[in-house]
């Protein structure tokens, strides 16, 4: 596919108007804000790039690459796009209400709050980010890793059964660094007993036990349980610990 390079409201706008699907690479774009919306392209390159606002409502794009941009507010409402770089990134408000994306790479960015509400993601890096608050709720995603970042109120739709496992979690036995301290657990035949026989778990690791104790076998793939918890799993032990009394406190 061609890539163009664009710099100007004027060669953005002739591009629309020719109906060509092309990478775009926007670098050295000096036109402020970006509006690419309903629009059809494949990659889009702003790496490093100084804009106002980003329009892409409705679009479809490949990869959008961001990395060491600073921006505006970016909406990508109901867009549809491949994965999306904004590694160190400056931006204003990130909207991705229904969109259905690739991994989002938010690593040691800087960004106002981040909807996510009802759309369908891959993996999400946010290590070292600062954020807003971030909406989740009713979100499909992939693992998301909040590992030494600072956001607002991060807002789920969680449900009894969350808000009761949390509950039946004994604090001091949580460790997040490993999925299980050592097997003992797989030799537990109650609640009682895992509680009792010394092995620490994370989130995850103790969902896992509870599903054996439950159904008498080792679940086939733990990663499908607890899938509105699963931005928890990337936490330090004082994080996960705060996170799970602010869910068990706001919602149980």
């Amino acid at each position: 596919m061609e890539t163009l390079k664009i710099k100007t409201q004027e060669e953005l706008e002739n591009y629309k108007a020719s109906g060509e699907v092309a990478n775009l690479d926007l670098r050295q774009w000096k036109g402020g804000y970006i509006n690419l919306e309903n629009a059809k392209t494949g990659h889009i390159y702003l790496n490093g790039a100084i804009t106002g606002y980003i329009y892409l409502k409705d679009a479809i794009t490949g990869y959008i690459y961001l990395n060491g941009a600073i921006t505006g507010d970016i909406d990508l409402e109901n867009a549809e796009t491949g994965h999306i770089y904004l590694n160190g990134a400056i931006t204003g408000y990130i909207y991705l209400k229904d969109a259905i994306t690739g991994y989002i790479y938010l690593k040691d960015a800087k960004t106002g709050s981040i909807d996510l509400r009802y759309a369908e993601t891959g993996y999400i890096d946010l290590k070292n980010a600062k954020t807003g608050g971030i909406d989740l709720r009713y979100a499909e995603t992939g693992y998301i890793d909040l590992k030494n970042a600072k956001t607002g109120e991060i807002l789920r739709n969680y449900t009894k059964e969350d808000v009761e496992f949390l509950k039946s979690l004994p604090i001091d036995k949580i460790k997040m660094e490993n999925w299980h301290s050592d097997n003992g657990w797989l030799n537990c035949k109650s609640e009682e007993e895992l509680h009792e026989c010394g092995t620490a778990h994370c989130i995850r690791g103790w969902a896992e036990a509870l599903y054996k104790i439950k159904h008498g076998k080792v679940v086939d793939n733990p990663n499908t349980l607890i899938p509105n918890l699963n931005h928890l799993f990337f936490m330090t032990d004082e994080q996960a610990r705060k996170e799970i009394d602010h869910i068990i406190e706001t919602y149980g």
